[in-house]
């Protein structure tokens, strides 16, 4: 009967201790950790193929909050890049589905890949946290062919956002972070 009494005691004294560990904080990433144990948000995505042809390459990630900023920045980067390249989605029907309307609660993120083989295949897998105050990342999955081809491309792929998200809304730095995949 004590030994009963006992381990019953015992008993209480776990479950007590669980409960109060229920109310703690959890612990932040470690430097050894980083990104893998953030939480990521997936978006739609549409990628478009876009040779670079000339001139000035477009920012690896800009932010578009508007169809007036969105036609700006076709007009800066057309002539630097094939907007009419035909072997994948063409740039300009992606482009063209972005009205005034879609602006009024979303955004496009738009993050641009020069690749250097054509080959390659490239897939969102969302924006979190980087781990550093006030940035996030962009994680983009890369699939690399076992054999490579000779020519590079440039993919412009458009993340479509809610304006409520926390890195517009905070002004955030967004870095592309790049995870392979070999051998498809």
């Amino acid at each position: 009967m004590k030994i009963r009494a006992g381990l019953l005691a015992l008993a209480m004294l776990f479950v007590c201790a669980a409960l109060a560990s229920c109310g703690l904080e959890p612990d932040p990433p470690s430097e050894e950790v980083g990104v893998a144990r953030l939480v990521t948000v997936d978006y739609p995505v549409k990628i478009a193929r876009t040779p670079h042809v000339t001139g000035a390459y477009a920012p690896e990630i800009s932010v578009i909050q508007s169809r007036d900023e969105l036609i700006r920045y076709v007009s800066v980067y057309e002539k630097c890049y094939d907007f009419l390249d035909e072997t994948a989605e063409m740039f300009y029907d992606v482009v063209s589905g972005y009205k005034e309307d879609y602006f009024a609660s979303q955004a496009l993120v738009i993050c641009v890949i020069h690749a250097p083989n054509a080959s390659n295949r490239y897939e969102s897998e969302g924006i979190g946290r980087s781990g550093t105050e006030g940035e996030y990342d962009l994680r983009i999955r890369v699939s690399a062919p076992a054999t490579a081809s000779e020519e590079a491309v440039a993919w412009h792929l458009f993340l479509e956002v809610p304006d409520s998200s926390p890195f517009l809304r905070d002004s955030a730095e967004i870095h592309v972070r790049y995870v392979e995949r070999k051998g498809y």
